[in-house]
């Protein structure tokens, strides 16, 4: 976890504002470049080595937030790794590199802003005046004073529909924007204006579908983690009661992994605690986990007073950055992250993405039983999202329309969350990596038939998410979470227990920003 800031003329101070206000990203060093139009800045939160100041000179200039997992860290710093092979071979290399990233790279006198297939890291930037300014938090580029804060009418239509999430390159402002996943956007520092907008993705195609070997997924999924588990700092992992979180703690395991399991409890507050029953099963199964692969397990309670939990709520968003923010669903990962901080934690995996390119979603069971999505739900969905003109549609193009439409989530809605995970572990100077959305998992994982990871079960539930997982891995997930039909997930005790009331939320938030608006 790093943080990364600049802007198209020459001007320390303004970048040196972002760098200390990004300063919990990357509390181990800072560094900032000037020429005499451009300005680089960034700030470094060291994990295998304290010698990764930035930004760095080459060929080209580069500033860099991320970790590259191809790259050998014992032999060389992924930054200069990957320094190395932008000066070599342009940005394209990166279309079939496995790691999580945003940068922004600096050669004849052109400026590349680029971010991860998935958008793990984040990258936002304003068209200002002098010329662009960008910065790895929104934050950062407010704290400057000359980006416009206008909220975006985008964005207040996509809470209204009851969404909390903005796809592409929405943020909850009018004139601040986001790289998208897999974006590549280039700035001429000549015109002082964009001239071209890539997508890493542009090469790959789910047109054709891959035969699905036992051997082959289960490899990859073992390269994926043990890849993305690499660190010589603290390693902690979200366990909850879910699939894709013991098949990652089962598998760091297996590869004697040194690292404590982390998971949030509401058992002993009072009212909440007696609604959170479901969630309390979640930790029941978490610890039966533990004990069972001999893991160290940190169980953190949730604040006891409803006044603890709306200044938890405040926290959120200003940390996000985001008024937005769903927080009933993001609040329990804040304050584990909080936690793992507080007790010495770096680098901390999560089971994120495995819903999206596994069918882990309640949706894609009842597929088996309503029908299979069709072109037309497709089509429902971009106009949902706005995906034109950023989505890589050449990948999609010629795909079945389950398949069309799990990518697309894939690259809207879990971007949100990769977003929000990233922004709380800056808060708390934490590196949070996701191991199942590895390139190469991801990219051979999402051309498998959709047969193979959807089965029939019988009358009374007829589809059972997670397949692929459960059934390749019954010797690392235990009977006991391999057999549950569904978890609970990470979410406030009321989220699930009144739609009626969180209705009644979301109506008031809407409210809110109207009247800001």
């Amino acid at each position: 976890m790093c943080s990364i800031s600049g802007i198209t003329w020459s001007d320390r101070g303004i970048v040196q504002t972002m760098n200390k206000n990004q300063y919990k990203r990357g509390p181990d060093g800072s560094g900032i470049v000037k020429e005499t139009n451009y300005t680089l800045g960034h700030t470094l939160l060291a994990i295998n080595s304290d010698h990764g100041k930035q930004p760095l000179r080459g060929q080209g200039t580069l500033t860099f937030n991320g970790q590259i997992y191809d790259c050998p860290w014992q032999d060389e710093l992924d930054s200069r790794w990957l320094l190395r092979h932008l000066d070599k071979y342009g940005y394209k290399y990166l279309r079939d590199v496995n790691g999580m990233w945003a940068f922004a790279y600096v050669r004849d006198n052109l400026l590349y802003l680029v971010r991860d297939h998935f958008g793990g890291k984040p990258l936002y930037y304003s068209e200002v005046d002098k010329g662009l300014i960008f910065a790895s938090t929104i934050p950062a580029l407010i704290e400057t004073g000359i980006v416009i804060t206008d909220l975006c009418e985008k964005s207040i239509n996509v809470l209204e529909q009851g969404n909390y999430w903005q796809s592409g390159e929405i943020t909850p402002y009018k004139h601040i924007k986001k790289v998208p996943p897999g974006g590549v956007y280039v700035w001429d520092l000549a015109l002082n204006k964009f001239i071209l907008k890539d997508s890493l993705w542009s090469n790959y195609s789910l047109k054709k579908q891959v035969e699905f070997n036992h051997f082959d997924f289960r490899n990859k999924v073992v390269e994926a983690i043990k890849a993305v588990s690499n660190t010589q700092r603290d390693l902690s992992v979200l366990l909850s009661g879910g699939l894709d979180s013991t098949l990652i703690a089962g598998t760091l395991s297996k590869l004697n992994k040194d690292f404590t399991a982390h998971t949030l409890s509401y058992q002993n507050n009072g009212d909440l605690g007696k609604r959170a029953w479901p969630l309390e099963q979640e930790i029941a199964l978490a610890k039966k986990t533990c004990k069972l692969y001999d893991i160290k397990h940190s169980v953190v309670a949730f604040p006891e007073s409803q006044a603890l939990i709306d200044e938890l709520k405040v926290e959120t968003i200003e940390v996000a950055g985001n008024i937005f923010e769903d927080n009933y669903r993001m609040m329990p990962r804040y304050l584990m992250l909080e936690d793992i901080a507080s007790k010495g934690g770096k680098v901390v995996l999560t089971g994120d993405g495995g819903d999206e390119i596994f069918t882990g979603y309640n949706q894609h069971a009842l597929w088996l039983e309503n029908g299979m999505p069709t072109p037309e739900d497709v089509v429902a969905f971009m106009g949902q999202v706005a995906l034109d003109p950023w989505f890589p549609m050449n990948t999609v193009k010629g795909a079945d329309a389950p398949t069309a439409l799990m990518f697309m989530k894939l690259l809207t809605q879990c971007e949100t969350y990769l977003l929000r995970l990233d922004a709380f572990g800056g808060a708390n100077s934490l590196e949070v990596r996701v191991p199942l959305l590895y390139q190469d998992l991801v990219k051979y994982s999402m051309k498998l038939p959709l047969e193979v990871k959807l089965q029939y079960k019988d009358e009374k539930f007829k589809g059972i998410n997670k397949y692929l997982i459960r059934e390749v891995f019954a010797d690392i997930i235990p009977d006991f979470i391999r057999y549950r039909d569904m978890k609970v997930g990470w979410s406030l005790p009321w989220w699930r227990e009144d739609m009626n009331k969180q209705r009644k939320r979301k109506k008031a938030d809407r409210e809110i920003l109207r009247d800001m608006l």
